[in-house]
């Protein structure tokens, strides 16, 4: 099996006769030691540039780092966080 669906890479879909259910299947194998910590330093430091339109503060700023990200990191998710804004709104 080489994990490709219908539409590319997805697995969204079953193989005739796999008996497998349609959708996304749970991922097999438990998250590293400490990752579910780093990507939750980068999901509260999404929600605080969100809310303060990329003005996170000294607070919101010094927990990033602790969990070994760097300023560009921040650049990114700033970055994505403005693609996805210009992306979805009604005036692009």
């Amino acid at each position: 099996m080489d994990g490709h669906g219908p539409g590319g890479l997805t697995g969204a879909a079953p193989r005739p006769g796999t008996g497998r259910p349609a959708g996304p299947q749970p991922p097999t194998a438990s998250p590293r030691p400490g990752a579910t910590d780093r990507l939750g330093a980068v999901r509260r430091f999404t929600f605080r540039a969100i809310a303060a339109s990329g003005a996170v503060g000294d607070d919101g700023w010094a927990a990033f780092p602790a969990h070994g990200y760097t300023r560009r990191n921040a650049l990114e998710v700033a970055l994505g966080i403005g693609a996805y804004r210009c992306r979805r709104s009604p005036t692009a």
